[in-house]
Order: C-alpha cells, then sequence, then structure tokens
C-alpha cells in the first residue's frame, strides 16, 4: 500500500480540484492522510466527503510552519510501505502521477523519488527562476553543482523503512527534503528525478517572503551548513 501525506492549512479549495484526480489515479492502492494546520474545519469536512483521515498540526503556524513535523506526523499515521508527500498547492496533472512516481522505487537502490513540477502564468519570477534550475533541459548541470541536494518536497514518494530509520530533520525548518536526501546518499542509496510524473504547482508571493522561507527560517546557519556538508562529503567521495 502506498500511503498519500497532504500537508495543507487554508487550502481547501485547491484541494477540491487535486483529491478528484488523485482518487483518479491509474493506480488504485493508497490511502490519503491530511495534514492540516487550519483554524477553521473546512478541511475536515472535505476529509469526510471523500472518507480520507485528517490529522489535525497543533505546531507552529505562518512563516513559522514546519514543514518536516507536520510530514513526520503524517508518516506516522500512515499504513503504507511508501509514502508520498504532496503539497496542499499542488495538483497532479494527470491519472498516471502517482504510478510514473512509485516505478523507480522497484529498484532497490532508490530511496526515494520526485515529480516535474509546471507553474502558472501568474507565478512570481523568483519561483519561475527557481523552475529553471530544477526542471529546465538545464538540470543536469545544476543537479552536479548541487551536491546531492536537488530533491523536491512538493510531491515526491520514500520508502517508509528508510523514513522510519532517518525521518525528516524537524530542525531543519526549510530544505528538510533536501537534507533527507543528503541523509540517505550517505547510505548509499539515491533519489531520482521522475519528470512523466508531473503535478501544477504555482508561488505567486513578495521576494523577500521567498528568501525568508528558503533561506532564515528556522536559521540561516542551518541552511548552509546543509550546503557545506554536502561539499565536503562529496569531496572526500573523490579522493
Amino acid at each position: 500500500m502506498v500511503s498519500i501525506i497532504i500537508i495543507t492549512r487554508h487550502q481547501e479549495k485547491i484541494l477540491r480540484n487535486s483529491l478528484p484526480i488523485i482518487f483518479n489515479q491509474d493506480f488504485k492502492n493508497f490511502e490519503v492522510i491530511i495534514v492540516d494546520s487550519s483554524s477553521d474545519r473546512k478541511t475536515e469536512i472535505l476529509g469526510k466527503e471523500y472518507k480520507v483521515k485528517v490529522i489535525k498540526y497543533r505546531g507552529e503556524t505562518g512563516k513559522l510552519f514546519n514543514y518536516a513535523k507536520a510530514f513526520n506526523l503524517g508518516g506516522k499515521a500512515s499504513r503504507g510501505d511508501i509514502i508520498v508527500r504532496l503539497s496542499g498547492d499542488a495538483i497532479p496533472v494527470n491519472n498516471s502521477w502517482l504510478s510514473n512516481l512509485l516505478k523507480p522505487l522497484a529498484n532497490a537502490e532508490v530511496a526515494g523519488t520526485y515529480s516535474q513540477q509546471i507553474y502558472s502564468g501568474s507565478a512570481d519570477w523568483h519561483y519561475k527562476l527557481l523552475h529553471f534550475f530544477a526542471f529546465s533541459r538545464f538540470r543536469p548541470f545544476f543537479e552536479k553543482a548541487a551536491f546531492g541536494l536537488m530533491f523536491w518536497g512538493t510531491a515526491c514518494a520514500l520508502r517508509k523503512k528508510l523514513w522510519e530509520k532517518i525521518p525528516f530533520d524537524e530542525r531543519q525548518r526549510t530544505m528538510e527534503d533536501a537534507r533527507w536526501s543528503f541523509e540517505v546518499s550517505k547510505l548509499g542509496f539515491k533519489t531520482v528525478y521522475v519528470p512523466s510524473s508531473v503535478v501544477w504547482h504555482s508561488h505567486r508571493r513578495k521576494l523577500k517572503d521567498t528568501l525568508y522561507e528558503n533561506f532564515f527560517n528556522g536559521g540561516i546557519t542551518r541552511t548552509f551548513s546543509l550546503y557545506f556538508e554536502a561539499l565536503l562529503w562529496n569531496t572526500k567521495k573523490r579522493f
């Protein structure tokens, strides 16, 4: 079984678009768990409509929201051998999103996989720039420069046994997905990008909010220490 964990906050309108597509996937053996930090009950009501489990996240909210803690909470409640993380603002493009995401996990060396993201025309320019690094045809070059940190948790699948051994680091408020990818790589596993598994995912934020989330949320030290650790690890492997 696969457990799809959706992390959401006041995104009931988006869920009304994503849940029908999720339940129409060509891979059928899954459960859906919504980890919700909304202050109202709209998501709980929607969960009852679709008969999915809704867990209330009681931790930090707003700019201090802890994505790792929310996902770990859902993981602990899951029953699947594979756990899939899907952001509340991401919508699968078609009914093969999940089956394509799972295919590389047939290889025992693969710890996790992640989807391609496409954005709407209203996305802000810094999100489009991020997309250029991660999902354009120049991606292989940037992947080598990222020292193994190119792993995106917006829509990803993980082996649960590995996640139980290495849960998402709740001290890493941002880039917790990249941290996980780096830690499993040190055990000899790899993560795989699956361009045939596609989700819509766009942001329209002020630049200062993007910078805060990616560099200052929870401390800039942990963000740059991750880059430094990955650089050292990859340098050692070459010698």
